[in-house]
């Protein structure tokens, strides 16, 4: 059983042998109903005896949390975990009101005590989301539910005796049946009704839908919107001038919502982070024809329109990620040339839109000078204080030899300063060389995935790992070999324990987007393999899932010759 958050939302599909999973409170699309099929409504006369009715003093109930907070939950690891529920001491729903009643004679409600009239759940659902519950009361002051008999909090009062919530459904780690029980509360007196529903999901790593830009256009990364909706952020073309873009999309079909223009000069937007308002930090690079690129941070409305923080920095400099801290600041991330060298850039703008940090890193071991290592940064995530940089060093890691190999920098989000060991990716047999393309945060540390070749990396494989702060790798998980280039782009952890990864594989000579999930430590969990369709070079750069595991990499294809956006709902 997952872990249950309530105020509208119930919480929870997965049978009690499995591990606690998190759910995200989110508003549902009425859209989703497409989804589900829904079954007639199981309406009863109050008095037939379909519900049960307890006196609270009498069998007492047991909750692991209240209405409106975080509660019951069970996990593989304690498959023994037990939630005590109320037992109806009495068969009958309502109070006759007189022994003397014979079957011909109309029953007497007690106004005092709860009737459960009806429970509207689907008998059937076909894809994860969220699963829409209502219960029509009569005398009741409130409503909760348990799930597969664990406590699973209240419902949602809409009036006239109807109470309304969700269940989330996560997709096929819930097929099977589920069993809910409702109990309505009145005073002392409570009433009880059973109910069910099957998940029937399809296989993880099955294409729901895709949709594609126009030509020449690519989507580098995506974010999901606190109502569940997907941004893309990358380039189109115009007049054969790629420029940077930013499109909304329904996570419902994919339906485009709008698409917005983001600058008339050339280039592309290269990550974006939205805020749990909606606003959208926007990381982009721009430039003049025949001149030095610019990178462009800008906070954009929930709308897609700029506001007036708009910072532009250092020519020549460029910015490849960008990520949203709590206050509603972001901390973005790229490299800048510096002597000849590469260095890490940094730039941090606080919530009031104020830019307070613009500068660069040089990773300088010890026994190494300035400059001897040539870094830059692909990723950043934020846990609190700490921005942890994700990205590679060239350099002399061993005596007399250079070599690549993924980095991950952790810097104080106010002030840029290293403040932990750098993280520097080891060898791994013959296995020496490497890089991180793109980071996520986990329970035990930072994920990053990124790719491993050998000295003279004419093999590949692409790599994901987990490095706790210390910098112990505690997970490391490689791929199969290829004879060309493979690497991963991103990399986000989904809540059934999973790095779902985003990237692409060399075949017959071109890139061929590939998306894979493999299970962090926990081998019970149902891995993805999802491959980019066409004859064409295609690349998956960008993952995200949202609140109910359901998964949309992005990147591009190649058809007739050109670019073309490419945006995939994936069933986890």
């Amino acid at each position: 059983m997952r872990v249950f958050v309530f105020s509208d939302k119930v919480t929870g599909t997965m049978r009690v042998s499995l591990a606690i999973l998190t759910l995200l409170a989110s508003c549902t699309s009425p859209a989703y109903e497409a989804y589900l099929q829904h079954a007639d409504d199981d309406t009863t006369d109050a008095v037939t005896g379909d519900a049960d009715e307890t006196t609270a003093g009498d069998a007492e109930s047991t909750s692991t949390g209240s209405t409106g907070s975080d509660s019951a939950s069970a996990s593989a690891a304690d498959t023994n975990t037990t939630t005590e529920s109320t037992t109806a001491t009495s068969a009958t729903a309502t109070d006759t009101g007189d022994a003397t009643d014979t079957d011909d004679s109309p029953p007497v409600v007690d106004p005092d005590r709860p009737v459960i009239v009806s429970i509207d759940l689907p008998d059937e659902v076909y894809a994860a989301g969220p699963l829409a519950l209502s219960v029509q009361t009569n005398f009741t002051g409130s409503v909760r539910i348990t799930l597969d008999d664990v406590d699973a909090g209240g419902l949602l009062a809409a009036g006239d005796g109807l109470f309304t919530g969700e269940l989330p459904v996560l997709g096929a780690i819930d097929n099977g049946p589920h069993a809910i029980e409702v109990i309505a509360t009145a005073g002392p007196y409570e009433a009880r009704k059973p109910d069910s529903f099957e998940v029937k999901a399809p296989m993880p790593g099955t294409e729901a839908w895709s949709q594609a830009g126009p030509a020449g256009s690519r989507t580098n990364r995506v974010a999901v919107t606190p109502e569940g909706d997907l941004i893309e952020v990358g380039q189109i073309e115009t007049d054969g001038v790629p420029q940077p873009t930013i499109r909304k999309r329904s996570s419902v079909d994919g339906e485009e919502l709008w698409t917005i223009v983001l600058d008339t000069r050339e280039g592309a937007a290269v990550d974006v982070a939205v805020l749990p308002d909606g606003r959208m930090w926007v990381a982009m690079n721009v430039r003049e024809p025949m001149k030095d690129s610019w990178p462009r941070i800008a906070l954009l409305d929930a709308d897609g329109y700029a506001t007036e923080v708009d910072v532009l920095g250092t020519a020549g400099r460029v910015v490849r990620a960008i990520a949203a801290d709590a206050s509603g600041g972001c901390f973005a991330v790229g490299v800048a040339g510096v002597m000849g060298d590469w260095d890490i850039a940094y730039w941090r703008i606080d919530a009031a839109g104020v830019q307070t940090l613009g500068d660069v890193y040089d990773y300088v071991p010890p026994n190494k000078f300035p400059h001897d290592f040539r870094d830059l940064a692909s990723d950043v995530v934020i846990d609190g204080d700490v921005a942890w940089v994700v990205g590679l060093s060239q350099g002399q890691h061993e005596e007399f030899v250079t070599r690549t190999r993924g980095v991950l920098v952790p810097m104080d989000l106010h002030t840029g300063e290293v403040v932990g060991p750098v993280i520097v990716a080891p060898m791994d047999g013959p296995w020496t060389q490497g890089a991180f393309f793109g980071g996520a945060l986990h329970p035990n540390g930072v994920l990053a995935t990124g790719y491993g070749c050998n000295d003279t990396c004419d093999l590949y494989r692409i790599e994901t790992a987990l490095y706790t702060a210390a910098g112990e790798r505690t997970w490391h998980e490689a791929e199969d070999s290829n004879d060309g280039l493979a690497y991963g782009s991103d990399v986000v952890f989904d809540s059934q324990g999973r790095a779902l990864v985003a990237g692409a594989v060399t075949q017959s000579g071109k890139l061929r987007g590939y998306v894979f999930g493999r299970a962090v430590k926990n081998n019970w969990v149902t891995g993805i393999d999802h491959w980019y369709p066409g004859i064409g070079p295609s690349e998956a750069l960008g993952i995200v899932r949202d609140s109910f595991d359901r998964i949309a990499p992005v990147g591009y294809l190649t058809v007739n010759g050109e670019t073309q956006a490419r945006i995939t709902r994936i069933h986890g």
